[in-house]
């Protein structure tokens, strides 16, 4: 299991507000995040030697 954690800020210009008209760029423009990653294993394969 992986845990991780974040946090991210977009500092938007005059152009943002021409892509997305009802953004305002003046407004806060933060995030953050967790992230759970869980890997199980249902199967395992493991190579063998041949014998000769």
């Amino acid at each position: 299991m992986d845990v991780r954690a974040g946090y991210s800020i977009i500092a938007a210009t005059h152009s943002m507000e021409i892509i997305k008209p009802t953004g305002s760029r003046k407004a806060y423009q933060g995030w953050s995040f967790i992230m759970v990653s869980l890997k199980p294993s249902f199967f395992k394969w493991e190579k063998t030697e041949e014998k000769k």
